[in-house]
């Protein structure tokens, strides 16, 4: 990105918008990598010495992640064990030849998901 942006102005990126108007601070005949937000020398940090300067936003975007990812993922948990025939046995009922899970309990495996959401 800092190869793109090298050299470049702020009027360059966005030619024909008022930036001056919008945010008066940037400068519009300063080079981008002189502007405000960038950290001198971030780039020659290795990848592991800035997942150490940055714990709270690698936390926060693995927190983001797997809330995405888990999202849901409970109630199919739930209807997928009922589904396993061991389960079934173990804690369902035999009823006209087959091991079933009541309908009390089939409610509370649909269920829990969608009140926690």
């Amino acid at each position: 990105m800092a190869d793109i942006l090298a050299g470049k102005t702020v009027a360059d990126i966005v030619p024909g918008v008022a930036l001056d108007d919008v945010v008066a601070e940037l400068p519009r005949d300063k080079p981008l990598a002189s502007l405000p937000g960038g950290v001198e020398g971030d780039q020659d940090l290795s990848k592991w010495e800035t997942m150490k300067q940055n714990t709270r936003a690698i936390f926060w975007s693995t927190f983001a992640l797997f809330t995405c990812i888990l999202w849901g993922y409970d109630g199919l948990a739930g209807n997928i064990v009922v589904g396993i025939p061991q389960f079934r046995q173990d804690f369902g009922v035999f009823y006209e030849n087959q091991w079933v899970i009541p309908a009390e309990w089939l409610l509370g495996f649909n269920g829990g998901g969608m009140a926690s959401e």
